[in-house]
């Protein structure tokens, strides 16, 4: 088996360089038609290399072009949301300015009624305050006089509770000599 492919390893060899001549004279053959190939395509991109580049810089300005516009519309729309904000509120500070003089002079009228009231006032102070002296003194008279009878009662209350105290002794048979509420002094 050995020897049977040693002989065939020749015609092998044989075999493959006459295949490997073949590849290479078709290959010599389709590089004369793909250099003409070749050629016709570079020149063809080298013709279209400044359309290329033209056409990205037209797309780039063009794509300038369009944030330009698009920036400018913003703007022309914050201009005009900031110019009918700015009519809202003048006409607001308007109304508060008119409302406020009329407060104002509201204000001014309250303050006459108000002074007159206080003038008013002060008069019936002075005559509420001479009552007030007159019945102050009237209430220190009654207050001295109900000290007074309270003085009193609590005396005689007193003189009671020991009357009492020395009856109750003489019940019980610890003290002599008392008769009744005057008692037996005598004795």
């Amino acid at each position: 088996a050995g020897s049977k492919a040693e002989d065939e390893l020749p015609q092998l060899r044989a075999a493959l360089d006459k295949e490997q001549a073949t590849l290479d004279a078709l290959v010599d053959s389709l590089e004369g038609e793909t250099v003409e190939l070749r050629e016709q395509l570079e020149a063809a991109q080298a013709a279209l290399l400044p359309l290329a580049t033209k056409a990205a810089e037209a797309r780039a300005e063009l794509e300038a072009e369009r944030s330009a516009a698009t920036l400018l519309r913003e703007r022309a729309e914050e201009g005009s949301k900031k110019y009918e904000q700015a009519q809202a509120e003048s006409a607001a500070a308007n109304a508060e300015a008119k409302a406020k003089k009329n407060q104002a002079v509201l204000c001014a009228k309250q303050v006459e009624d108000c002074h007159r009231k206080s003038q008013t006032a002060k008069k019936e102070l002075a005559v509420i305050e001479e009552e007030a002296a007159k019945e102050g003194k009237e209430a220190a008279k009654l207050s001295a006089r109900l000290e007074s009878a309270r003085s009193a009662q609590g005396a005689a209350k007193q003189r009671g509770a020991v009357m009492q105290a020395l009856i109750s002794a003489k019940q019980r048979g610890k003290l002599d000599g008392i008769v009744g509420r005057l008692g037996d002094l005598g004795r």
